[in-house]
């Protein structure tokens, strides 16, 4: 293999979200395996979390350039043979680095909604960003024709039994105790997409009265911590709020051992499915499952969609979860043969 300093160098700028980078890890690895096959070495750039995220979502070691800190070396830069741009919300990318090519999934439509339902920049997209990955991919010669990207999913050593059990207990759950997770939080810019805190809470208090666990989480910014609060306040004394607590593999872990998820489309929900287990995640018109909803292999995520959030009822909820847990009654991983 070439000595580093006269090998091509792939550029990947990595997605700005959470659940955008829970997308794209298969095309990372992928990309990885790719350079590595063909003695190339990849760089990836963007926001030193991004890379964090990257790295425990891809279950792979990344070489990453903080560009914020400072750009790329022009040795480096020299090197460089293709470039990939998986922030789908800023494609300044190509200009930057205007003497690579650089591939990056179709642009997505950006609606201006200044409303304050609404709010600004929300994504409409054309069709589901995975597929959008697949194309970028075989465009790039990176996927063979009929090739596909395997589904996203959280590596297994966070999912194993022996990680769920860790976590319920780093977080007080008592062995074989019936819990739910409710993701009530989302990018503060982005109301859109998230359902009413009084929802939330009626249908936490409905599986409350069945003797399953509400369990809220949410990030460590000062306005979800609030929201969760709110939501735990209203549930009462059973609800254990552990938001900004939580690490990915926390959220992999509990989501695997619990009843179900239910979330708005943001982060911690596309990662609570990507364990494999039931996630409800809500959708309206701007953020159309057709574009974002979780894939799971076997089926496990399902959209509740409104033409805006806010109009899907609790009750309505209530029933889609409901309908699904008398068809396929869930078994607590503790109950099972451990992996």
């Amino acid at each position: 293999m070439p000595e580093s300093a006269a090998r091509p160098v792939i550029l990947v700028n990595l997605p700005r979200d959470l659940g955008d980078g829970l997308f794209c890890a298969p095309a990372l690895k992928k990309i990885a395996d790719f350079a590595d096959a063909r003695g190339m070495e990849i760089i990836t750039v963007g926001a030193k979390h991004r890379h964090g995220w990257a790295e425990t979502m891809g279950g792979i070691t990344l070489p990453f350039h903080d560009t914020a800190a400072a750009p790329l070396p022009p040795q480096t830069l020299a090197r460089a043979v293709m470039g990939f741009n998986f922030d789908f919300y800023e494609h300044s990318f190509c200009d930057t680095y205007p003497s690579v090519p650089v591939y990056q999934p179709e642009k997505m439509e950006v609606v201006e909604k200044d409303t304050a339902q609404f709010g600004a920049g929300a994504v409409v997209g054309k069709k589901h960003i995975f597929d959008l990955l697949n194309d970028c991919l075989r465009d790039a010669g990176v996927l063979k024709a009929g090739e596909k990207l395997p589904l996203p999913a959280m590596p297994d050593a966070l999912t194993s039994d022996a990680a769920v059990r860790a976590a319920q207990k780093k977080f007080g759950l008592e062995d074989g105790e019936k819990y739910a997770i409710f993701v009530p939080v989302c990018a503060a810019n982005r109301p859109f997409k998230r359902w009413q805190i009084e929802k939330f809470a009626e249908v936490a208090g409905h599986y409350e009265a069945q003797g399953i666990t509400p369990v809220i989480i949410g990030g460590p910014a000062e306005a979800e911590k609030q929201t969760c609060a709110d939501l735990a306040a209203r549930i009462g004394s059973r609800a254990k709020n552990i938001c900004g607590q939580t690490s990915l593999g926390d959220i992999a872990a509990l989501a695997r051992g619990a009843q179900f998820t239910l979330g708005n489309d943001t982060g911690p929900t596309h990662i609570a499915a990507a364990g494999g287990t039931p996630v409800y995640t809500l959708y309206g018109y701007y953020n159309d499952p057709a574009t974002w909803q979780s894939l799971t292999s076997g089926h496990t995520a399902k959209p509740l969609v409104g033409a805006k959030i806010q109009d899907i009822a609790a009750l309505d909820a209530i029933a889609v979860i409901d309908a699904a847990r008398s068809a396929a009654p869930r078994i607590a991983p503790a109950a099972q043969t451990p992996r």
